[in-house]
């Protein structure tokens, strides 16, 4: 029995996505951060730190990413289409929300081909680590269900074995 998702389910989930691209920022500020503030607004305090602004700029995108998850997930909005169907336009509306905030926020030049790999490669990257995760602790909850029911069968044989005796 699947539980019924809840506002502090989704605010989790969003703070937790939040918490990822952080750390993520933070590891890549440390590292690039002084070579590249030049080149890229969202580094622009080099290897000290993130902005302000860069950091409410990726929390409302932790909240927008989680809503159209819940969108794409949800058969409450969509009702049909096939798993690989609804993951392709969560990923092409997650790319367009990306796009658009590195086109009005300048994150990095527009016409500099590198940045745009980088960011592909970091988006896609995440992307199957996600699945990864997300598959493991499928197939963790299944064999725990697997094994939940294998003691539940071996509990009624046991009633029922008493019961003929």
């Amino acid at each position: 029995m699947k539980k019924q998702a809840t506002i502090f389910d989704y605010v989790g989930q969003a703070f937790l996505l939040f918490g990822v691209i952080v750390v993520l920022l933070m590891l890549i500020s440390q590292v690039f951060g002084s070579d590249v503030k030049e080149y890229s607004i969202m580094f622009s305090l080099g290897n000290e730190g993130l902005t302000t602004d860069l950091l409410l700029q990726f929390l409302s995108i932790s909240i927008i990413i989680t809503g159209l998850n819940v969108i794409f997930a949800s058969d409450k909005f969509i009702k049909t289409g096939s798993k690989a169907l609804r993951i392709s336009g969560l990923l092409g509306s997650i790319i367009l929300i990306m796009s658009l905030y590195i086109y009005f926020f300048h994150w990095f030049p527009m016409n500099s081909i590198t940045p745009w790999l980088l960011f592909f490669l970091m988006f896609f990257s995440s992307f199957g680590i996600s699945v990864a995760v997300v598959l493991w602790k499928e197939r963790l909850e299944n064999r725990q269900m697997e094994e939940a029911l294998k003691r539940v069968k071996a509990q009624l044989e046991e009633d029922l074995n008493v019961k003929d005796h």
